[in-house]
């Protein structure tokens, strides 16, 4: 009774009242809006939307203007035109400037700039993607480390009780001492598994809470998978089209190869349009004032510059083959991805399947061997192993049941798939258009957006 007494007292330790239910779609729907590294993403897309607007800087007129006042005193003596003048002279301009030819320059810059922002809008996806698919790890890491403690507690009680009847049994001359101490023995091997579960669950809460930023509660049985692919080599044509990983560094590529037109204008003429209107004031003599318009068209042809930008267009046509290659290899690692997480996925099915069978038919051992034990058949070291059996085979049910589902949505990563659109989570997604068009229309504001 005493080591059935300690088992509970043990359990309680870790039992935990939960004030309220988590169910795993709001909660990714809430990492979705408010997870750090979701947000940083979306903070370094705005900074790359910028880019667009400094591009079609490129092509915008230029106006300035400038003012100047002084102070001069003249004293000229000795001569019959002998003068003591003070003057105020005073200069106002402005100016202008419009590119009419800059060697396509601004629009190749406006192409570089479009396709850099769809690549840092599907790097923003692929770390979407990364919170999501941790947010379900840590999801079911804590619902089967709840299930293994449980599991492991249960072993303690039962074998606490086990203990407590061979000491009995041995009290009457039934068995020997050797039978005691192999009791005791399971009993706390059990009780040191019991506390590396509890220690495997609270890993498993900090991990959780990283995620979304706040401690487990109670959390609800795992929703249904979305509809998953009906072939490997559907999976892997789904992710050579949508992985936006590879999606990202195909744009990387597109803007390489506007690149190049970039620097190529550099030795392409530039025309410019410049206007200036001018007044002065008082610059020979007091009342003296001057206005002035004028409007020049100028040409610029670039000759030699000593190899200059000559070198610049060698380095991005280099760019564009090493950015190239990039997309091949990117394809090779999604290609492989998609391959290992198929088949973890199919093999994680057949282990449930197998640790179903398994553990239904060791609690059916167990079941026979309790009853043949109070016939004498059996011996108590053949029950305690029988029981050590069940609880592994739950223990590996519990666990595979896991990998199963973490392995699907390891699947729908490597495709692209996993995004709160198909998972229908409950938030309405991102939209990175808003974001863009908003940069679009401010050119004079230096406001942002929280």
């Amino acid at each position: 009774m005493k080591l059935r007494a300690a088992a509970i007292s043990l359990a309680c330790v870790f039992a935990v009242s939960p004030a309220s239910a988590d169910e795993l779609r709001e909660v990714l729907a809430h990492a979705y809006s408010s997870n750090p590294s979701i947000l940083a993403a979306r903070a370094n897309l705005r900074i790359v939307n910028e880019n667009y607007a400094q591009a079609r800087s490129n092509k915008m007129p230029q106006v300035s203007a400038s003012a100047s006042y002084g102070y001069r005193k003249t004293n000229e003596s000795g001569s019959i035109f002998a003068s003591d003048d003070e003057l105020e002279p005073t200069v106002a301009q402005l100016n202008f400037g419009q590119p009419l030819y800059t060697g396509g320059r601004a629009p190749a810059s406006m192409r570089q700039a479009k396709a850099s922002i769809q690549s840092a809008r599907y790097s923003l996806y692929a770390e979407t993607q990364d919170v999501i698919f941790n947010g379900v790890r840590a999801y079911t890491t804590v619902m089967t480390s709840a299930e293994v403690v449980e599991i492991r507690r249960e072993s303690v009680r039962a074998l606490a009780a086990q203990v407590d009847d061979t000491e009995a049994r041995f009290d009457v001359g039934e068995v020997t001492r050797t039978d005691v101490a192999q009791a005791r023995s399971r009993y706390s091997i059990a009780r040191a598994n019991l506390s590396s579960a509890q220690a495997d669950f609270q890993a498993a809460r900090a991990s959780y809470e990283n995620v979304f930023g706040f401690p487990p509660m109670s959390l609800e049985p795992l929703p249904e998978l979305p509809p998953m692919p009906e072939s490997e080599d559907q999976a892997q044509q789904t992710a050579i089209a949508w992985n936006p990983e590879l999606v990202s560094i195909r744009y990387v590529e597109e803007a390489s190869v506007h690149g190049v037109d970039v620097a190529r204008s550099d030795i392409k003429p530039r025309v410019t349009l410049n206007g200036t209107l001018s007044r002065r004031e008082n610059l020979n003599f007091a009342g003296d004032e001057e206005e002035a318009a004028s409007l020049t068209a100028r040409l610029e042809i670039p000759i030699f510059s000593g190899g200059f930008e000559r070198s610049q267009i060698r380095a991005a046509k280099y760019q564009v083959n090493r950015d190239r290659l990039r997309v091949k290899r990117g394809e090779r690692i999604i290609l492989e991805e998609v391959t290992s997480a198929w088949s973890q996925w199919r093999a994680a099915r057949d282990i449930v399947v197998t640790s179903e069978d398994a553990t239904a038919a060791a609690e059916e051992a167990l079941e026979g061997i309790q009853e043949e034990v109070d016939y004498g058949l059996r011996s108590t070291f053949e029950v305690l192993d029988t029981e050590l059996q069940l609880r592994n085979a739950q223990i590996r049910l519990a666990q595979a049941r896991q990998q199963q589902y973490v392995a699907a949505h390891r699947l729908l990563s490597a495709m692209g798939l996993l995004t709160a659109d198909y998972l229908e989570l409950p938030i309405a997604e991102f939209d990175p258009d808003a974001d863009f068009n908003d940069t679009k229309r401010r050119l004079v504001s230096t406001s942002i957006e929280p």
